[in-house]
């Protein structure tokens, strides 16, 4: 359990120190998929509740998998107003990516529900996260968040972006290419002039405010990835599991 904790003091340390993080995505439930994808290269591995086909009982064993190659557990929520969040931690996820974020105070009262009192809402008692028990006095005294990271994936979201990124406990956001395009009319063009204007206002608004900015790159193409670092992501979700899957002859 100690271990976990510094494993995910190091990510935060490093994500603060804007230094290039690099996961990926699962959307299949499998802990023997998530051994892998979490064996070398990537720092955390993604559990998307909102479009993969997990069942809430099998997110500990696929944590466990993740956790033995000493990486970090995330977990993307099925909406920005998960009912099963505080079960999702009490699991052991260790980081949180919250779909759609569109304001200040949204925002605000999900990481509350992130936190033990008296600092937040987070119900106390034995569980997977602190050993059931065995650990329940450390973790509940040392109070360690998790990594909170909202996605901008609307309209709604860019044009709020500045007070979002005023909220305390976050240092960057994560963007979704194919829901933010969508909401400008331009689904999946992400090469077009208009997407590109776009991110490059994320950006000045992101710089502006000292944070920092992520996107998952889905397609598994080298490339584009060294042109998402080129151009300044530093927390880059490669693929996911069903491409790497198919693009692995």
């Amino acid at each position: 359990m100690l271990k976990k904790n510094l494993i995910l003091k190091k990510l935060k340390k490093k994500i603060k120190n804007n230094n290039l993080s690099v996961g990926t995505w699962m959307q299949i439930p499998s802990a023997d998929i998530a051994e892998i994808l979490s064996g070398d290269y990537f720092d955390w591995v993604v559990l998307d509740l909102e479009h993969g086909s997990f069942d809430l009982s099998e997110l500990p064993n696929i944590f466990r998998a993740i956790e033995l190659n000493e990486k970090v557990p995330f977990v993307r929520m099925k909406n920005a107003e998960c009912s099963d969040l505080a079960q999702i931690l009490d699991f052991g996820a260790q980081g949180i990516i919250i779909p759609k974020v569109e304001s200040q105070n949204e925002l605000e009262h999900i990481i509350k529900s992130t936190k033990y009192p008296p600092y937040g809402e987070r119900g106390v008692g034995f569980s997977r996260s602190n050993l059931f028990g065995k650990n329940f006095k450390k973790m509940t005294n040392d109070n360690i968040s998790p990594i909170i990271i909202p996605m901008i994936e609307t309209r709604n979201g860019v044009d709020n972006l500045d007070s979002i990124l005023k909220v305390k406990d976050i240092d960057l956001i994560f963007l979704g290419p194919y829901d933010l395009s969508a909401s400008y009319g331009i689904t999946g063009k992400f090469s077009s002039n208009k997407f590109q204007k776009l991110i490059n206002k994320i950006f000045r608004i992101t710089k502006k405010n000292k944070k920092k900015v992520g996107i998952h790159q889905v397609s598994p193409n080298q490339n584009e990835m060294k042109e998402k670092i080129k151009k300044g992501f530093k927390f880059i979700a490669y693929s996911v599991d069903s491409l790497l899957l198919q693009n692995s002859k």
